[in-house]
């Protein structure tokens, strides 16, 4: 059996990608409720 080696180094780049884009997708999500807070302190 022979195991394409370019195409797992796609897969585990794409997971990275997916990863990173996920995390921050999160972290500036509008309906976290930390980004309200967030943003209040430059009201002030």
């Amino acid at each position: 059996m022979e195991i394409n080696s370019d195409k797992n180094n796609d897969n585990a780049k794409e997971t990275e990608i997916r990863k990173f884009y996920d995390v921050h997708c999160h972290a500036f999500n509008w309906s976290h409720l930390n980004v309200f807070s967030f943003s209040k302190t430059f009201q002030d």
